[in-house]
């Protein structure tokens, strides 16, 4: 595996505690009070464009700093009731599915919008001009389509990668307009948590970027919860999709799923195979159950994430189920710890994850699922955040074709880089 390095932009997101003992790794989630010294440290770092990079510019939301913090300390507040309400509605709806009713799926949609453009006003300031204008081509593009009909005719998303420390925001919504694209429409996104951008794994083996064999790519489905309607019928559907023949491409990799239903089944995968062997063995593991900040369930039974630290170690991992732990909170936690830990310390090439749970839909499941790993599987130099993108765009206009306010689509991110190839293709981006 390897990474498209071409066009790899990075979006610098940082907030500052200055008056915590651990100022800028792990910020409470939390409104900001007057008594407080906080920054935002934001700009963007274009390693192959000096030209598209902006100045890294501090943004004061405390009364110690100058004029003008009040407005950004309220803004970021209002951003943090938002989160929190969105997040007690879906915890209402885990309860009562029924009231998630096509006016409730507008009405969160709506305070997405809201907390997108939110965030839009809070990196607003004379120092930031910039930035804001490099948003603003982003956000203003009229095309997010992966490619065209055509070799010579395709557009292609920007790479971009979030570096932050705030997980508490959902900066993958970030919109100029309240009824504009959200950043995860417009480009091939990934978030990396400063914490895990600082740490250095030692525990790299030099052959272990290699495949088993150089043609023969592995994944290994979980079925972590057979009560759950139609996982079976969803993972049976991956399989299908990551083994389909499609001979209109040349570069078309080989995929040899297996289906998992038990931590045993998971344990004996670990216990006769060496760590290289491991290392080099499944290239997608997708996990379909519950689970929390620090454990898997498979059917009842508790599975100490350690364990698949030999497995997922360069692999993409994919978390489609549900906490343990409710809304939004689940997901900065979960980043905070699981995902984190699975990516620093397993060696996970990136994490697809939703930062609110998604009800298991086949329709849905097809769509989504469908066009991720079909896009994985033909090649051609579609990096994870090009084919996290095409799906993501390949839902949301499903939904608007059947006029469904269902804001789903918008869940699911990226934790990691998003110009991993899982195959060694040229990139796209190379093609004439």
């Amino acid at each position: 595996m390897q990474q498209d390095s071409l066009s790899n932009i990075f979006l610098v997101l940082i907030r500052l505690d200055l008056k915590s003992a651990d100022k800028i790794l792990r910020p409470e989630f939390r409104p900001i009070s007057d008594a407080d010294q906080t920054q935002l440290i934001a700009g963007v770092l274009d390693p192959t464009q000096r030209v598209t990079s902006t100045p890294m510019s501090a943004i004061p939301f405390s009364k110690h700093e100058k004029s003008g913090y009040q407005g950004k300390k309220n803004c970021y507040n209002r951003i943090i009731k938002l989160v929190q309400e969105i997040q007690g509605r879906f915890t209402n709806y885990l309860l009562k599915p029924y009231k998630y009713t096509k006016t409730a799926q507008g009405e969160i949609h709506e305070k997405m919008g809201l907390i997108g453009r939110g965030m839009y006003d809070l990196l607003k300031s004379d120092a930031t001009k910039p930035l804001q204008q490099w948003l603003d081509n982003i956000l203003n593009s009229n095309d997010d389509r992966i490619y065209r009909k055509g070799k010579k005719d395709y557009t292609s998303p920007p790479h971009v990668t979030i570096i932050t420390n705030d997980f508490s925001i959902p900066w993958y919504w970030l919109k100029n307009e309240q009824d504009g694209a959200f950043l995860c429409e417009k480009c091939s996104l990934g978030i990396v948590q400063l914490q895990g951008a600082l740490i250095q794994n030692d525990d790299d083996d030099d052959d272990d970027d290699e495949n088993c064999d150089g043609s023969i790519y592995k994944a290994l489905l979980i079925n972590g919860n057979k009560e759950i309607p139609f996982i079976e019928q969803e993972l049976n559907y991956i399989k299908d999709t990551l083994t389909e023949t499609d001979r209109r491409s040349m570069g078309s990799l080989v995929f040899e799923p297996k289906l998992v239903n038990s931590a045993d089944e998971i344990g004996r995968l670990v216990t006769t195979c060496s760590r290289s062997e491991l290392a080099k063995n499944y290239n997608i593991v997708h996990y379909s159950g519950h689970y929390s900040k620090s454990e898997f369930f498979v059917n009842g039974e508790y599975f100490n994430p350690d364990a698949l630290r030999g497995i997922i170690k360069n692999s993409l991992l994919v978390l489609d189920g549900c906490s343990s732990l409710e809304g939004l909170d689940a997901w900065a936690d979960n980043i905070s710890s699981l995902t984190s830990s699975l990516i620093n310390k397993g060696g996970a090439l990136g994490c697809v994850v939703t930062p609110l749970p998604i009800k298991s839909d086949p329709i849905v499941s097809k769509i989504f699922w469908g066009e991720f790993y079909k896009k994985i599987r033909i090649g051609g130099g579609f990096t994870i955040g090009k084919a996290l993108h095409s799906a993501r765009i390949n839902l949301r206009n499903y939904f608007e074709s059947v006029d469904s306010e269902n804001p789903s689509w918008a869940f699911y991110q990226l934790i990691g880089r998003p110009t991993i190839l899982l195959g060694k293709e040229k990139s796209i981006d190379k093609l004439d």
